[in-house]
C-alpha cells in the first residue's frame, strides 16, 4: 500500500508505518471527540495489536511464497499471475502492460529464484506453518467478534486483505470482483476465465479455506463493510 499526504508532501508504502502516522498525525486534528476515539481504537498499537501484526505479516509472506510456487510454476500458464499484475487492467498505463505481457515468462523465471519456489520441502512447510496460523484465527474468532476484542481494528482489515488472493473464485477474481473495491474491471470474472488453467491446488485450498470462520468473517467484512464510512 501507498499513504501519500499531498499537505506534508509524504508518501509512506510500509502499512505499518501508515497505521502509526495516520494514527499519530490525524487523529488528534479530529474534532468530534466521539470520531477522534472511534479512529483512535480502530488505529490502535498496543501488545494486543503488535501480536496480531506479528503473525498476519508472518502469514502474509507465507501465503506468497505458497501461492506462487503453484501460480509460477513452470508448466503453469502465465495468465494468472498476469492477470494480478494488471497486465491486462486498463487503469495500468499500456506501455507497462505491454511490457508485462512480453517480459511475462522472464519475470515469472526471475521471481521463482527469489521466492525459492524449487522446494517441495519448503512448499509444504509453508502449508502447514499458513494452517497453523489460521487455526489461531479461527480459534479467536471463535471466542469474540474481532480479532482485537468486540471492534472491528486495522488488524481485521489486514486479515481481509491477505486473505482475499487466497479467495479468488470468491473476493478477488470472482465474478463481479470485491478486491480493490471492484476497480479493477480485468479482475471481474478472472476466475472463470481461467477455469481451466488456475492451479488445483489453490483451488482445492480454497474449496476448504471457505468453511473456516476465518474465511467466513473475511467475506462478511467485503460483503457488509466494503466502502463503509466508519
Amino acid at each position: 500500500p501507498h499513504l501519500i499526504d499531498r499537505k506534508s508532501c509524504s508518501m509512506i508504502g510500509n502499512s505499518d508505518e501508515c497505521i502509526a502516522y495516520l494514527s499519530a498525525v490525524y487523529v488528534p486534528t479530529i474534532q468530534d471527540s466521539q470520531l477522534r476515539e472511534k479512529a483512535a481504537s480502530f488505529l490502535a498499537s498496543n501488545e494486543q495489536t503488535r501480536i496480531w501484526n506479528q503473525k498476519l505479516n508472518q502469514l502474509g509472506h507465507l501465503v506468497q511464497g505458497w501461492c506462487y510456487f503453484y501460480i509460477l510454476a513452470g508448466d503453469m500458464d502465465t495468465e494468472g499471475c498476469l492477470t494480478a499484475w494488471g497486465a491486462f487492467e486498463p487503469k495500468v498505463p499500456l506501455v507497462h502492460r505491454l511490457i508485462l505481457r512480453l517480459f511475462g515468462p522472464v519475470f515469472k523465471s526471475m521471481m521463482r529464484l527469489a521466492f525459492d519456489l524449487s522446494s517441495v520441502e519448503v512448499r509444504d512447510k509453508r502449508r502447514e506453518m499458513i494452517e497453523q496460523v489460521l487455526d489461531d484465527i479461527d480459534k479467536t474468532l471463535s471466542k469474540q467478534k474481532y480479532l482485537t476484542g468486540a471492534s472491528l481494528s486495522h488488524v481485521d482489515i489486514t486479515l481481509s486483505a491477505l486473505l482475499a488472493p487466497m479467495l479468488a473464485a470468491h473476493l478477488a477474481l470472482a465474478p463481479k470482483s470485491r478486491y480493490a473495491n471492484g476497480r479493477f474491471t480485468s479482475f471481474h470474472g478472472a476466475f472463470d476465465r481461467m477455469r481451466g488453467k488456475w492451479p488445483r491446488a489453490l483451488s482445492e485450498f480454497e474449496q476448504g479455506l471457505v468453511k473456516r470462520p476465518c474465511a467466513k468473517f473475511v467475506m462478511t467484512l467485503y460483503e457488509e463493510m466494503r466502502s463503509k464510512k466508519l
